[in-house]
């Protein structure tokens, strides 16, 4: 599989601790367009699956924790994410989470 067809549907039929360890182990996994793609998909989620838009904005987290540990130069990715997280924490009304989130978005327009 190349990085250029990597979808969110591939993971999906994945139970969720398996999709991280992906995300996690496999390089073909570390690009900024599924890492993106990720978070606009937890972002359209937000309303319908609340629940599933934040394991994907997780997966999102852990994805850009992975290419920016990796020495990829994607600057803010990370805080990008968070923010996609705190997004969809707070449509979950967990404000506790979804401040945490935020606070590590240093102020990252999305």
């Amino acid at each position: 599989m190349k990085d250029s067809h990597l979808t969110p549907e591939d993971l999906e039929p994945l139970a969720f601790h398996r999709q991280q360890e992906l995300v996690r182990e496999d390089p073909s996994f570390w690009n900024r367009s599924l890492c993106m793609l990720l978070c606009h998909e937890s972002k359209k989620l937000c309303a319908a699956s609340p629940a599933r838009a934040v394991k994907l904005a997780e997966l999102a987290l852990t994805l850009a924790e992975m290419i920016e540990g990796g020495h990829v130069p994607y600057f803010r990715l990370t805080a990008i994410a968070s923010a996609y997280l705190g997004n969809a924490l707070r449509v979950r009304n967990n404000h506790v989470g979804a401040r945490k989130a935020f606070a590590k978005t240093d102020g990252a327009q999305v």
